[in-house]
């Protein structure tokens, strides 16, 4: 047990180290002065008020998936109940996205008296339902602009996958019938989770919408087709577990797609957005995650209080 933790700890300090490396070395690539320069340019309160802002519209048009996602684990979830234990979430999520969605899968557990295999299964198609989400977002630019090559690729070898997935889950392998997980999978069906991607659209427009302003706060705007075209793949990025909120994966993605639209101040803009949404989001996770902290001590104890008086209304002779 002991052995297990400290290489978890070992991986997240190593992903930190990757991601910091990664900003180095775009930091590097362009003018400090200009990075400077661009960051001061920028109100830290009104920033701060942006990143909080966008944290808890995420969180809430997170439950409009998430919720009847959950609940084919925890069939007793409320949408109130969800908001406390996804806000409180937010402090894991401040060190590593994934870290947050395990959180929140440990809360259901604990809490809400999910079951362990339950909650794995619907962890993965939230998981699903946000990718599949991103990439129909990725299908408007290339139905309808000029999309370059690799996000027409993308999307085509995306849906090709997403369709695999289905005829697997319709007609599975004898293997992956005896799996509890993938029974769980078929059990929630192919129908129910395009529903529940649709329900993730929201969520996914407003991470795009928030890449958009977080540059524009820098002086940054691009047209709607490098929009579309690039800010899905710069949230896919955000969430890559490789590095800790995207943090150098980002800087490195948008300096490829991007570094060569923009002229050599601008440049300095593009990686000052990068660094201070990666720190102003961190920080608004904490901000959010200690704010709902106080609400999930007492969703425990009505919890804890309804499963004892439970277990001891199942005890009483009713004669």
């Amino acid at each position: 047990m002991i052995t297990r933790r400290a290489g978890g700890r070992g991986a997240l300090v190593l992903q930190w180290v990757l991601g910091l490396s990664a900003v180095a070395w775009v930091v590097s690539s362009v003018s400090g002065d200009a990075v400077l320069a661009a960051l001061r340019t920028v109100d830290p309160l009104l920033y701060a008020v942006f990143c909080v802002g966008v944290a808890l519209l995420n969180l809430l048009l997170d439950s409009l998936s998430a919720v009847p996602t959950h609940r084919h684990a925890a069939p007793d979830l409320k949408r109130s109940e969800y908001l406390v234990v996804r806000g409180a979430a937010h402090l894991g999520g401040a060190i590593h996205v994934h870290l947050g969605q395990a959180q929140v899968g440990w809360l259901l557990v604990r809490v809400c008296g999910a079951g362990v295999t339950d909650v794995v299964a619907t962890t993965l198609v939230c998981y699903g339902t946000t990718l599949g989400a991103l990439v129909g977002l990725g299908i408007v630019p290339v139905a309808l602009l000029d999309a370059p090559g690799w996000l027409t690729a993308g999307v085509i070898g995306c849906l090709v996958a997403a369709s695999l997935y289905g005829v697997v889950l319709l007609r599975p392998p004898a293997v992956l019938s005896r799996l509890r997980v993938f029974a769980k999978l078929q059990q929630i069906g192919v129908t129910t989770q395009v529903a529940l991607m649709l329900l993730r659209l929201p969520m996914m427009a407003l991470a795009i919408a928030e890449l958009w302003i977080a540059y524009a706060f820098f002086g940054l705007e691009f047209s709607f087709a490098e929009t579309m075209a690039v800010m899905p793949v710069l949230a896919l990025v955000s969430a890559v577990p490789l590095v800790p909120h995207g943090i150098g994966a980002r800087d490195l993605t948008a300096f490829a797609l991007l570094g060569t639209a923009v002229n050599a101040q601008q440049l300095g803009s593009l990686v000052s957005a990068g660094i201070a949404l990666a720190a102003g989001s961190a920080l608004a996770q904490v901000v959010v995650g200690l704010a709902f902290m106080p609400a999930l001590s007492r969703l425990r104890a009505r919890r804890m209080g309804e499963a004892s008086a439970a277990s001891s209304g199942d005890g009483v002779d009713p004669r």
